[in-house]
């Protein structure tokens, strides 16, 4: 599958959180580790191209660590400011090829303390086998998931 850089920390994330739960379902501990594995070698490079973006247009303090004012580096200069803005956008959009586990609702559906947010992390890997919505009222989604039709959102 095709994920951007700006999505791999979601979903490190919700795999993470996932991995924390109780589940004695061997495939699907097995696919988060896997993941795991796959999406680490990734954001491993992210972060080093990451870096050295702050490193270039950010203020350091004394112990070389990026200065934070309010929520916000504080940045060389303005240009210094909009190259950074520029340059981490590219950077968020970049795209990479990943082999992933797919995770399966009926996998997931014993996992006790699963969330919401946990599986909006997680809804690009998830394929929904339980066909709750596989019926004349639903479409497939780009990830193969059962979606209702817009004709049927709009009209609600």
């Amino acid at each position: 599958m095709e994920i951007k850089n700006i999505n791999l920390n979601r979903l490190i994330n919700g795999l993470e959180q996932m991995g924390q739960l109780e589940s004695s379902n061997f495939h699907l501990n097995y696919a988060v580790g896997k993941n795991l594995n796959k999406l680490g070698t990734l954001v491993k490079s992210y972060n080093k191209s990451l870096s050295a973006l702050i490193n270039k247009h950010v203020q350091m303090d004394e112990k070389g660590k990026p200065v934070i004012i309010g929520n916000e580096y504080d940045y060389k200069s303005k240009k210094d400011r909009d190259a950074y803005i520029k340059s981490k956008t590219e950077l968020d959009d970049i795209k990479s090829e990943v082999d992933l586990w797919k995770l399966k609702t009926s996998d997931l559906k014993d996992v006790k303390g699963i969330t919401g947010v946990m599986l909006f992390m997680l809804n690009d890997i998830i394929i929904d086998d339980s066909n709750i919505l596989d019926n004349d009222e639903s479409e497939k989604n780009e990830s193969g998931n059962s979606v209702p039709k817009k004709s049927e959102v709009e009209s609600n």
